[in-house]
């Protein structure tokens, strides 16, 4: 709700922009992008992979500075700022040091831009993690088949776990969400899928036999 509430807020900006004159497109602009930026990097919330712990303080390109409780008053504050200062270009940063917390709960204290760009990076390989273990998850349960179970996976780390109903692939996919290996869970093949339209049964033999069932379905 907060997110959505943040998000009204802009949208809020934006609209309320289309009935001023050329001065308030240009103010909303540079609130939005300055969002935007702060978003992906410092703020975090973006990548969903860390947020940053407010009170934080904004620092100005007039040197000016202003500390901020959340991210609605950090939207309203630069509103502010940019209104009184038009012909600005440069965008706000934040004071170092300020700290994130990560979405495993670790608190960790930012100290320099360079350590911001790190974090991004660090955030880009969660979510490519997040895209693989969604592409497992549909791996087991297609949209026009169901891979039928027991199935033996093979872990990042060489264990061996076999898959005896829907509540061990659930048990599976958070196990692997806390513990973020390099790899996703291979599946042993042969495995038996169901063609959820006929009811009727099929071996799949390798993994570029089940590429080309998964292809099939999108047909």
């Amino acid at each position: 709700m907060r997110i959505l509430g943040i998000l009204v807020l802009a949208m809020g900006i934006i609209m309320f922009s289309c009935s001023k004159e050329e001065e308030w497109t240009t103010v909303d602009n540079f609130v939005q992008d300055t969002y935007k930026e702060m978003r992906d990097g410092a703020l975090g919330g973006h990548h969903r992979c860390y947020r940053v712990n407010f009170p934080v303080t904004v620092v100005f390109p007039d040197g000016t500075t202003s500390e901020v409780e959340d991210r609605e008053q950090f939207l309203v504050t630069v509103k502010g700022w940019k209104e009184s200062n038009p012909d600005a270009e440069e965008r706000p940063t934040l004071e170092f040091p300020f700290t994130i917390t990560r979405i495993d709960g670790e608190t960790i204290e930012v100290t320099s831009q360079e350590q911001v760009r790190e974090l991004r990076k660090m955030c880009r390989k969660h979510n490519n993690k997040h895209r693989k273990c969604g592409k497992f998850a549909r791996f087991i349960n297609n949209r026009c088949f169901q891979v039928q179970l027991p199935i033996l996976i093979v872990m990042a780390d060489g264990d061996l776990i076999t898959l005896e109903d829907r509540s061990d692939i659930i048990r599976l996919l958070k196990s692997w969400k806390e513990n973020r290996p390099e790899e996703v869970p291979e599946v042993v093949f042969p495995i038996t899928v169901k063609i959820k339209e006929t009811g009727a049964e099929r071996e799949i033999a390798d993994q570029e036999a089940f590429e080309a069932l998964v292809e099939e379905c999108r047909e």
